[in-house]
């Protein structure tokens, strides 16, 4: 009896994982509404409607039900189209509870198709660590009741910290790996690699289905969307440190206060370019050189004319250094 054609069924335990800020509370909202509707969603076959439950554990009322209204409308779906069939648990700071009654509850509504609780950490006790697999054990045995029971049952879990992007599917998800391996199907999020704030490579691995290839979806307008146009490639280690290196090194705004600090004293292009990138030791001499002809060209540098012959030395500097240079005061006596 699948839920989503090809991923999970009934019954199954399903995780969806991500980083902070990566929209995965969106994205389970998104896929909820489809699942009230009976509508395909981003290239997923959803064979019919189905009866869900949203757990939200960590927002408060009105902002939970402020972003499912926006998103409603962005999809164009009605009150009316998932009365039923889409129900709402507000239980912010009511962890424990939920965990102690939610397996009771969908033994009790048999008609309930999923249940998603958002997000897992919240459902941990104190003294519990989800780094250790005795931590998250009684967790596992919640979802394996609800499983029991008859309807799936989909954790929202975070990232553990560092670049993702580089991890396999089965590798994903902060804390123990028991979680991980204990489920019938994985959803994550990556940021993808050309617009990683606003687009995401998806990725699955479905215990019981062939692989499904990944794709890319953006953020646009309070919804999610296929995004055909970029290659599912995840933003991973290697474009963080590309980043970090082009953040370290000066543009050519940055160059300009150093170049005319050494122009003080008129002296060559290529003594002037040195000596600037020894004030800046990560520039690159190319962009110090195209600082030094952009100053020229809005006169805040200036040169003498090149002396003798066509090879003849040619000064640069601030105008006032190259006037006083050109115009020697003369000794008096």
């Amino acid at each position: 009896d699948p839920i989503i054609e090809g991923c999970f069924e009934r019954g199954d335990k399903v995780e969806l994982d991500a980083g902070s800020k990566q929209r995965k509370s969106f994205f389970l909202i998104d896929l909820l509404f489809h699942l009230a509707v009976g509508r395909d969603w981003l290239g997923f076959k959803i064979p019919k409607r189905r009866r869900v439950v949203y757990v939200n554990l960590e927002l408060k009322d009105a902002w939970i039900h402020r972003r499912i209204r926006r998103n409603a409308k962005a999809y164009g779906i009605s009150a009316d189209e998932v009365r039923g069939f889409f129900r709402i648990v507000n239980a912010r700071g009511k962890g424990a509870v939920v965990r102690n009654s939610l397996a009771a509850m969908m033994r009790r509504e048999r008609d309930i198709d999923l249940v998603a609780v958002d997000p897992r950490y919240k459902l941990m006790k104190p003294g519990e660590s989800e780094n250790q697999g005795e931590g998250v054990a009684g967790i596992l045995a919640m979802m394996d009741e609800i499983a029991e029971a008859g309807p799936a049952v989909l954790v929202v879990h975070h990232d553990s910290k560092g670049e993702q992007g580089d991890k396999s599917v089965a590798d994903r998800g902060g804390g123990s790996g028991w979680a991980g391996r204990d489920v019938d199907a994985k959803f994550t999020l990556s940021p993808q690699r050309d617009e990683p704030d606003t687009a995401a490579v998806v990725e699955s691995l479905c215990r019981n289905y062939a692989p499904h290839p990944e794709f890319c979806i953006r953020w646009k307008d309070h919804r999610f969307e296929v995004a055909e146009d970029l290659a599912p490639v995840k933003f991973g280690n290697e474009e963080r440190k590309r980043q970090s290196r082009a953040k370290a090194r000066p543009t050519i705004s940055d160059c300009e206060s150093h170049v005319l600090a050494v122009a003080i004293e008129p002296m060559g292009k290529n003594e002037l370019i040195g000596k600037s990138q020894e004030r800046m030791p990560m520039s690159a001499r190319q962009t110090i050189r195209d600082c030094v002809d952009g100053l020229v060209r809005r006169g805040k540098l200036a040169h003498t004319p090149r002396a003798g012959n066509k090879n003849g030395a040619v000064k640069y500097g601030t105008p006032e250094a190259i006037r006083a240079y050109m115009l020697p005061k003369l000794p008096t006596s």
